[in-house]
Order: C-alpha cells, then structure tokens, then sequence
C-alpha cells in the first residue's frame, strides 16, 4: 500500500556543509556549474538519471545545492548497501521549472514503493529544515517569511538488491526538478534536521488513503514507467555525451560513490 511522504519544506544549507562519511551526496545540474562539497555532480548525460527532456535550470542559490538543478528527471537510480536509508531530495524555487506545484512529482515511487506529494508550490513549503552537519539544532532563517530557495522532502526505504531507484510521477506524465539527493544510513543521526510544522507533516492513515486513492484513479491514463536501470553507476559517474537522457546504463557498476 502506498504510504505518504512529508510535504515539501523550506531547506537551507549551512556553508562548507558536507555529506558525513558512509552517506552520498549528488549535486543536479550543469556541468560546468559549481558543485556542492562533497556531492558528486549528476547532470543530463549521468547515467544515474533517466529523463526525455532532461535540462540544467538555475537556482536563486547562494549555496551551490541551490544555484541550478536538473529539469525532466523522470528517474534516478544508484548502486547502494543493503539496508535501512534515509532520503533527502531536494528541489529549488525558479520560474524556469516546468512542474509548478509540484517540483518533486505529485507522487514519487521509490523502490516501487509509491509516496503521496501532491501539491506543493513553493508559498506553501514547512518549516522547515536545515542540512548543519553534527549541530543537533536549527541554526539558519529557512522559518523566514520571504520567498523559499530551495526546499526538500524526507524519506526511509529498505535496499535489498543493492539498488535504490527513484521514479517521479505528475499528473499527466513524469519528471521533477531535482537539486540534490542525500542519502544517509538510518541508523545514523540526520545531517538534516527539521523542525516546526514539517516535523509534524506526516498525514492520518485515512487521510493517506484517500488522498492516494485519488492520485491512483488519476494516474491511470499515464503511459508505462521509463525502461528501468538494470546496471547501475555510482552517484556522479560522467557517461560522456554518448550517454546522455538516461536509457538503461550498460556498464557494469563501480562501487558506491560516497564521502
């Protein structure tokens, strides 16, 4: 049964803000653009991400996260340890996105698992959660008032095939805005903490049902899935221009790409 995913909350990232070691990190965007500490760079032609309109987009920034994403991605798809993993996607606020409300998807599916978004444009992003690191409290303005940079959703999947793949559904097809993933063992204590009404954004089990019940009646006109990954790359392996958009990669996986 599908299970519901926090709405998107406002997110801010520290400076000099790194993925701890034995977590990933990947950086959408631009190739040439800057990348985040620490995150491997994922861009059109990674063939981590599946997409047929993939596009790098800027951000309003200032942390390099949030200074551009990658428009169309319909899939991503990383070699993990099996396990417990915590998921933090992360999106921006920018005109130049084609999804509106719902930069993420109206619906994710990660490991076939589907989760409820639904609609979210940025106005109405939580507060709010901040990427500090080891600080175990909020530090940064993502409560603020003003216009939100970028923003994110939190959640838990089990990896039993060493693979983690995400697909994001809207309503009339595929694709999100995507800034950046970090993906922790759950095990650990989050880099993320969050706080005020997004810690409390998890929807009653009734709620959740219906709600689903609605976005599976309206999904069900879309066209199949993209073909999946069946090998897959390390966060951040550049397949070069010949590898670009995403089809099912196939070269064998190299190690999981980690700090």
């Amino acid at each position: 049964m599908a299970v519901c995913a926090p709405r998107l909350f406002r997110l801010d990232v520290a400076p000099g803000f790194r993925p701890a070691s034995g977590t990933t990190g990947g950086d959408f965007g631009g190739r040439n653009s800057e990348r985040s500490l620490g995150f491997a760079r994922v861009t059109e032609v990674t063939p981590n991400v599946a997409g047929r309109s993939l596009r790098a987009i800027k951000g309003a920034g200032p942390h390099p996260l949030f200074s551009d994403a990658l428009d169309g991605v319909e899939q991503f798809a990383v070699a993990l340890p099996n396990g417990r993993h915590r998921i933090t996607l992360m999106t921006v606020n920018t005109p130049e996105g084609r999804f509106g409300e719902t930069p993420l998807g109206r619906r994710i599916v990660v490991n076939g698992e589907p989760r409820l978004i639904g609609p979210a444009p940025p106005p109405t992003w939580l507060v709010g959660g901040e990427a500090t690191g080891a600080v175990q409290a909020p530090l940064l303005v993502s409560g603020g008032s003003g216009s939100p940079i970028g923003g994110g959703i939190m959640v838990e999947t089990t990896v039993t095939d060493g693979t983690l793949r995400i697909s994001f559904l809207q309503r009339d097809g595929y694709g999100a805005t995507v800034a950046g993933i970090l993906i922790e063992p759950a095990s650990r204590p989050t880099q993320v903490h969050v706080f005020g009404a997004a810690a409390k954004a998890s929807l009653p089990v009734d709620v959740c049902i219906a709600k689903h019940r609605e976005v599976d009646e309206m999904l069900t006109e879309l066209v199949p899935h993209p073909q999946p990954f069946s090998r897959l790359p390390a966060v951040g392996v550049d397949a070069g221009s010949s590898g670009g958009g995403g089809d099912a990669p196939s070269d064998p996986p190299p190690p999981v790409s980690s700090s």
